[in-house]
């Protein structure tokens, strides 16, 4: 279950949350640094020891997906309306919502096109009947955090928490 939490900052200090990570409690706290005139997301456990300090970064939010095809191990995918990774390019992304379920999961997708990208997958999933959504999930707690992760939606101003 994915926890979300909107970025309200206020302009005399940090915005804080609390944050569940890999099942143990962490204060997040998002200070503007003035002289790198942007915003740091700062993780620290109940003892106020610091466990990450690093620039925020937004990531983009879902594409859907138009069609997906398998042939020969790839799977050919088409979205609705094109995106911003440069051709050529290999992104780790999440592929959700599509049925069969086979299709969803988390790969290094090969952007063929402005809206059309490519990735492995061994076994044919069969034909696509629900088309998904495609994303670019920064996570801001990676390496330090095992199976939960932080990420931020520039669009939406969210931060969301997974377990």
């Amino acid at each position: 279950m994915t926890t979300v939490v909107p970025f309200e900052p206020t302009a005399t200090s940090a915005f804080t949350f609390q944050a569940t990570l890999d099942g143990g409690q962490y204060a997040v706290s998002v200070p503007w640094n003035l002289y790198g005139q942007r915003y740091y997301v700062q993780i620290a456990d109940t003892s106020g020891n610091l466990i990450v300090n690093r620039a925020l970064v937004g990531s983009p939010a879902a594409l859907q997906i138009q069609t997906a095809s398998w042939a020969n191990g790839t799977v050919s995918v088409q979205v609705v309306s094109p995106y911003y990774f440069p051709f050529g390019s290999v992104v780790e992304a999440t592929i959700s919502g599509c049925l069969p379920n086979t299709y969803n999961g988390q790969y290094l997708i090969t952007v063929l096109g402005p809206s059309s990208f490519s990735y492995p997958l061994a076994n044919d999933p069969g034909q696509l009947s629900l088309a998904g959504s495609v994303q670019d999930n920064i996570n801001l707690a990676a390496p330090y955090f095992q199976t939960s992760t932080l990420v931020y939606r520039s669009q939406l101003q969210q931060f969301e928490i997974t377990p």
